[in-house]
C-alpha cells in the first residue's frame, strides 16, 4: 500500500498513521523501522503504576531527582 497510489475502497478508513508511512516512502524512498520493548518507553512508563526498581529507574532515566 505504501508503494501504490492507487486508491482502493478500502483504504479510505485507514488511520492516519498509515497516511503518514506512505507520505515519507513517496519523500524519501524508504522508511525505517525499528523494535523498541515495552519496558523502554518512557511513556509507557508514566501511565502505569510502578514498583520501587522500575520506580528509580524512571526517575533515573527522566533526569529527575528522588
Amino acid at each position: 500500500m505504501a508503494l501504490n497510489s492507487i486508491s482502493y475502497l478500502r483504504t479510505k478508513y485507514i488511520d492516519l498513521c498509515y497516511h503518514v508511512v506512505r507520505e515519507i516512502v513517496a519523500k524519501i524512498g524508504k522508511l525505517r523501522i525499528d523494535y523498541v520493548k515495552i519496558d523502554d518507553i518512557l511513556a509507557n512508563r508514566l501511565t502505569k503504576a510502578l514498583g520501587p526498581y522500575k520506580y528509580k529507574d524512571n526517575v533515573k532515566r527522566l533526569g529527575l531527582r528522588p
